[in-house]
């Protein structure tokens, strides 16, 4: 999922019912179908792995958007099963 900041291109702003966050998923996927169409087209795409990861980034708090740790979501679906130590 993307954290701020994010960013929509001219070409999806205001095309979801979600605002610009549902803009940038609806980009994202958009973006990532255009790659597999591209793997498709060269012939590589049944031997290619496509992997999406992503780095959680920070937490933002309150309005004054300053990060803050992630440690008390241990343990919890928000971690995406990594430990923080």
């Amino acid at each position: 999922m993307p954290h701020v900041p994010i960013f929509v291109s001219e070409e999806f702003k205001g095309k979801s019912r979600n605002g610009v966050y549902g803009d940038v998923l609806l980009e994202l996927d958009w973006s990532i179908g255009r790659i597999t169409e591209a793997l498709q087209e060269t012939g590589i795409r049944k031997k290619t792995l496509v992997i999406f990861t992503g780095d959680n980034g920070p937490l933002i708090s309150g309005t004054d958007r300053t990060p803050r740790s992630t440690r008390r979501l241990s343990g919890t679906g928000t971690e995406n099963n990594r430990r923080h130590q």
